[in-house]
């Protein structure tokens, strides 16, 4: 339509990330090469995230659900949160166990009953650091370093850092930690979590299964890593980082939204083959690759 822009010609443009990750757009120009000064055909950054700033919930539905939401974990004793890590690794651990997907309990035959599923703790701390940093909350984000400050005394000296010794989800679990780290380093201004993503960091190279399977054992959700490891790369500047998020790129299935193979049913756990959209969108990000922009494009579409 003249005068207008269709949804693909946006997305092409403006680079938007809602889908994936609020910090494509931070940093989108491409390491290499550099992106729209020189060539009017490369994307060129025409909105910026707010990441956290500038808006406000008002009165109603979505600040009520907020802050019940918001509530609610933060009436969780930490105690109760940290039980599993500070056993595993011999402290004290007074507390409650919270039971559910937390415990792994073999008594209940389920997909996570072979193992706790520890990867919320990364999730939590992600949350109360947006939350703090959008709404000004001081009380969640104190609760959110006081959790990774204790966390860290129970990682092992190798990096071993999972709530107990048999972690269902060993690279959702690593995955979710990183964001979370990010996270407090990026929103609650906690520099001090960087060492500690680089301790967990190396213990995954050494450890993490990269057989890139799709077994619920050892190879759950590898196919997300490389968004949140690439973003470290953009923190940090640090290569293993990077490195480290080439070995999980999904190329065969992102090349299927550009043709490249053919699209054919996965059979996989739809959710987090979204997700790993954004794992496409960072490599972009990094390598300035067309065919990673083409792929999130033409998947959003």
């Amino acid at each position: 339509m003249n005068g207008q822009s269709t949804r693909r010609d946006f997305l092409k443009t403006a680079l938007v990330a809602a889908p994936f990750t609020p910090h494509l757009l931070r940093a989108s120009q491409p390491t290499t090469p550099a992106a729209g000064a020189d060539n009017p055909s490369e994307p060129k950054n025409i909105v910026e995230p707010f990441n956290y700033d500038g808006v406000r919930l008002l009165d109603g539905m979505l600040k009520k659900q907020y802050s019940m939401g918001r509530d609610y974990y933060f009436d969780i004793p930490n105690d109760n949160i940290l039980i599993g890590f500070r056993r595993r690794a011999g402290l004290p651990a007074p507390g409650k166990d919270l039971g559910g997907w937390i415990s792994g309990d073999s008594r209940v035959i389920s997909w996570w009953s072979g193992g706790d599923v520890s990867g919320t703790f990364g999730q939590w701390l992600s949350a109360m650091a947006r939350m703090s940093k959008a709404t000004g909350d001081e009380a969640i984000g104190k609760k959110a370093i006081y959790l990774m400050l204790e966390w860290a005394k129970a990682i092992e000296p190798d990096g071993f850092f999972y709530y107990s010794r048999k972690p269902w989800a060993p690279h959702y679990t690593y995955d979710k930690t990183v964001c979370g780290l990010l996270d407090m380093f990026e929103y609650c201004d906690r520099k001090d979590a960087l060492p500690l993503l680089e301790k967990i960091t190396d213990w995954a190279i050494t450890n993490l299964d990269r057989s890139r399977g799709f077994d619920q054992d050892p190879g759950t959700e590898w196919f997300t890593l490389s968004e949140n490891l690439y973003r470290a790369y953009q923190i940090t500047g640090i290569p293993k980082y990077k490195t480290f998020g080439d070995v999980w790129r999904y190329t065969a299935y992102w090349k299927s939204f550009i043709g490249g193979t053919e699209m054919t049913p996965y059979n996989r756990h739809a959710y987090s083959h979204v997700n790993t959209l954004g794992s496409a969108a960072m490599t972009y990000a990094v390598t300035g690759e067309p065919d990673y922009l083409k792929c999130i494009v033409n998947a959003y579409d």
